[in-house]
């Protein structure tokens, strides 16, 4: 009996000891771990010994490492071990409420791929609004949103392969530091001319500029009517040229660079109009939809698109981009 005893006790002790190893071994790796992130290999062995922990009644010890790790299973293992009811409980109900936030971002998520593809971005981005998951699909799909909204202060378009800087305002001023178009000349003012479009005709008109603006070497006194290509002299060496184009908007070169004057929306044939909303998105108006290129297919689009850069649209299948939004 004393024998059985003895080797009881003896048993005891080495299970003591071991069980006093693995604690320090435990404080000693949470001591390495630190605040920051954790190594794989790292966490795998606190994973190890915390599950060690909780074989050798060390429930709390086992706990702490689990809660370092942020492992969710071994959490609720460990408070089951230790009888923590209430806490058990607390754990579970915030992995349910975390399921549940992850379904309705994967649901939002779809949705908005959805009406992105569609063409109503403005959609897609009311649609992740309040979600606030760090998901990289979600982080991605808002991002994309975001930074790759279209600029129309002026709109950089390719229009059938050829590059247009579109100005949409009502009136365009060009002048050597304001306006529209800036045009940096010593000899053109501040605010130098006017163009705009009244009753369906394109006037022009001096800002009362300090070296005025010439026609065919004569001073420009009053507004005068665009009625074919026109070449100006600001300060009677800069020249500007305003010429008509089909599509009704006023071609500007000047000072070696081209922009369009669309006075409104712009059309493309085939397409639809381009224009700017009031919540500051460009947009593509085709009553029908638009032919939206998109890898690897192509898409009827809404009737109205809100764009982003990289848009592609083409009038007929298998065809070149009409206009591409750049």
């Amino acid at each position: 009996m004393w024998g059985n005893f003895f080797k009881g006790g003896t048993r005891r002790a080495a299970e003591e000891a071991a069980c006093d190893v693995l604690t320090k071994r435990a404080r000693f790796l949470l001591a390495l771990a630190g605040q920051g992130a954790i190594e794989p290999t790292l966490r795998f062995e606190l994973d190890e010994i915390a599950a060690a922990l909780i074989d050798a009644g060390k429930h709390d010890l086992a706990l702490t490492l689990y809660k370092r790790t942020e492992n969710r299973a071994g959490i609720a293992r460990a408070l089951e071990a230790s009888g923590s009811v209430e806490e058990l409980d607390d754990l579970l109900r915030q992995e349910q409420a975390q399921r549940q936030d992850e379904g309705d971002v994967a649901a939002r998520v779809a949705d908005a791929e959805n009406l992105m593809l569609a063409g109503d971005r403005r959609g897609a981005i009311t649609r992740l609004a309040g979600a606030t998951s760090n998901s990289p699909a979600l982080t991605t799909l808002r991002d994309r949103l975001t930074s790759g909204r279209a600029q129309f202060a002026p709109a950089s378009l390719m229009v059938d392969g050829s590059p247009r800087r579109v100005w949409f305002d009502a009136t365009l001023v060009i002048g050597r530091s304001e306006g529209q178009l800036r045009f940096s000349h010593a000899a053109v003012s501040r605010r130098h001319l006017e163009v705009t479009r009244t009753e369906g005709r394109t006037v022009i008109r001096d800002l009362g500029s300090r070296n005025g603006t010439y026609l065919h070497g004569l001073p420009i006194g009053s507004p005068i009517v665009v009625e074919g290509r026109l070449e100006l002299a600001l300060g009677r060496e800069a020249i500007v040229v305003l010429s008509p184009e089909k599509d009704g908007s006023l071609r500007i070169d000047a000072g070696g660079e081209c922009a369009f004057a669309s006075f409104g929306p712009y059309a493309i044939d085939g397409i639809g109009t381009v224009t700017t909303s009031a919540d500051g998105w460009l947009e593509l108006h085709a009553p029908g939809g638009a032919l939206r290129l998109s890898q690897p297919s192509e898409l009827r689009t809404d009737p109205v698109v809100t764009l982003l850069s990289g848009d592609k649209f083409t009038r007929v299948r298998g065809a070149a981009p009409a206009l591409e939004v750049l």
